[in-house]
């Protein structure tokens, strides 16, 4: 192997370490889902109850999780194309397994393989050890971004694919050089890919493939035959969507929720730590308009801002290095900042609404969590920059400089990365029912049917009957049990599953005596309509805020717990 090729295997080595020193090295045993918590659980046990459903390999869905309706692995925060690879390669077995974790530090090293591969792209002619040096910098900033390492923390681990953006913005660098053809090809096989894990980064490797067509349109090189097959990496990203299940030709309404204008980027982003997701910077926090703006986060990190600051000033695209390249770059980091600041711009606490039609903003609101798109901005810059220090500046003074702002993002970086990895061993992992009235529940039932579901509180009642966190409880005690259940946390829901759950499915449970062969878990609020009809047939005890109905004790009516609970006043939850 070359010097340059050990180099990278050190760069990304290196990267992967630091993530695993910031995560823990949990994550990365696929056994292990004791480090899981809030939304990491909606992927796992969605993969769970898929991984052990005989009946459903491909189409990527179970309807064990949704009990008795298929549902999509891609509505529940999954990527459905691993899911089914790793369903193929490893067999069920009586314990858990995950696959998220793992991906994360994968995503990490192809994160540093991809920016140093964009930042030797941008860079041509240049050879050396300060050279080299360089490129390993840059490909280490680029690795442990904060937009980056913050998105574990926030347990969106599939978001942290951001390699694909890399991958792409590095397919839009070398088209010059490897021509027109070779670019589309490539760029239709990414799009495939990312839409197999996640519908955003599929967006937004999109965006640099419409950054490579607006290139050619400027060179006049779009010719018919080009132009005729230009759509494909958009027909493959809308293949994708189809085979993953991300849309539904049956014509069924996917509920986005709400959130647009609130999911959004800030104008301060670039220069906003927010320590309460990420930690404490050196630099102060700033205000934001919604609490939501986390998903904008875009913090460079001070070395990372002193960088692009003066990175773009060096910042020139001669003919030998691929004149007209950043102009249509230009763009795509301009309009990709317009779409993550929404159609309400924030500058810190004060906002400005643009009047957009309905149309367009209803468009605009599938992508709710509009501040995602802030990534292409940054990567961009940060390749821009980089690559205009290593190309503009003697090679050891570009080195010399890299090396500063690498000592300046380590002290700015340092306590942030310590108090995450903090947040992460302190924090209250997976919620269990603990009670032994949940004990043995599929040594004698064949479902768990919660009325209502957790995913129906607010559907028509306005408010929540259950603790927020008792979505993992179900969760877990359908895994655990090995049954199908009708409640779950989906990212996004089809409207028809919604209505059925929340409407017809309570409504056939007063139709008919209760089926002993089906534990009812049902909150104080629901139990007033269906206690009397569940209790002629089940044994209902209480625990954990619920009235546990079971047709396996030989017996029927309710329990001390039950009849005491049952004559209390419902207090109303937040």
């Amino acid at each position: 192997m070359s010097k340059l090729k050990w180099e990278l295997a050190l760069v990304m080595g290196l990267a992967v370490a630091l993530a695993l020193a910031v995560a823990g090295t949990r994550v990365a045993n696929p056994y292990d889902i004791g480090w899981m918590h809030d939304d990491t659980v909606t992927a796992q046990f969605a993969w769970e109850m898929y991984r052990r459903d005989p009946d459903h390999y491909f189409p990527v869905a179970t309807n064990l999780y949704s009990w008795p309706l298929t549902m999509p692995m891609a509505m529940f925060d999954n990527m459905p194309g691993v899911a089914l690879l790793v369903k193929l390669l490893v067999p069920t077995g009586d314990g858990p397994f995950q696959y998220i974790g793992p991906f994360f530090p994968i995503g990490i090293a192809l994160q540093a393989l991809f920016g140093w591969l964009a930042l030797r792209e941008v860079t041509p002619g240049k050879s050396g050890a300060a050279y080299r040096a360089s490129l390993a910098l840059g490909a280490l900033f680029i690795a442990t971004m904060p937009t980056l390492l913050v998105r574990f923390h926030i347990t969106h681990i599939v978001l942290t694919q951001h390699w694909l953006l890399l991958a792409a913005l590095w397919l839009y660098l070398r088209s010059p050089r490897v021509g027109q053809w070779n670019t589309l090809r490539n760029f239709t096989l990414l799009v495939f890919l990312a839409a197999c894990c996640n519908i955003y980064i599929m967006v937004m490797t999109l965006m640099f493939y419409c950054g490579f067509l607006l290139k050619l349109a400027m060179d006049r090189a779009l010719g018919w035959k080009l132009a005729a097959l230009a759509p494909l990496p958009f027909v493959a990203g809308a293949l994708a969507m189809v085979l993953w299940g991300f849309i539904d030709l049956s014509g069924g309404k996917l509920l986005s929720g709400e959130g647009y204008q609130v999911f959004s980027a800030n104008l301060f982003t670039f220069i906003d730590p927010k320590s309460e997701w990420f930690g404490p910077a050196l630099l102060p926090d700033m205000p934001a308009a919604t609490a939501g703006q986390y998903e904008g986060f875009g913090y460079l990190g001070l070395g990372g801002l002193l960088l692009v600051l003066g990175g773009v000033i060096f910042t020139r695209m001669r003919r030998d290095s691929g004149e007209g390249l950043f102009p249509p770059l230009a763009l795509v980091i301009a309009g990709a900042f317009v779409l993550a600041l929404s159609t309400r711009i924030t500058v810190g606490p004060y906002s400005i609404f643009l009047p957009v039609p309905d149309a367009l903003e209803s468009l605009l609101a599938i992508f709710r969590s509009s501040g995602r798109f802030i990534w292409v901005v940054t990567y961009a810059l940060l390749v821009i920059a980089i690559g205009g220090l290593i190309r503009g500046l003697p090679e050891r003074r570009a080195a010399m400089l890299l090396g500063l702002a690498a000592l300046v993002q380590v002290v700015d970086l340092a306590r942030p990365f310590i108090a995450m990895h903090e947040r992460e061993l302190g924090r209250q992992k997976l919620h269990r029912f603990e009670d032994p009235a949940y004990a043995d529940l599929g040594r004698a039932h064949s479902a768990i049917i919660v009325l209502r579901p957790w995913q129906c509180q607010k559907w028509d009642t306005g408010h929540w009957e259950y603790p927020l966190q008792h979505f993992q409880k179900f969760s877990w005690l359908a895994v655990e049990s090995g049954l199908p259940t009708n409640t779950f946390y989906a990212g996004r829901t089809p409207e028809a599953q919604m209505k059925f759950h929340c409407e017809t499915l309570p409504a056939q449970v007063l139709q008919k005596p209760a089926d002993r062969r089906t534990v009812y878990l049902v909150s104080p609020e629901s139990f007033r309509r269906y206690g009397t009809h569940i209790a002629a047939t089940h044994l209902c005890d209480y625990a954990d805020d619920l009235f546990v109905c079971r047709g396996d004790k030989g017996a029927a009516g309710l329990s001390d717990r039950a009849r005491i609970a049952a004559a209390s006043p419902i207090n109303p939850r937040p």
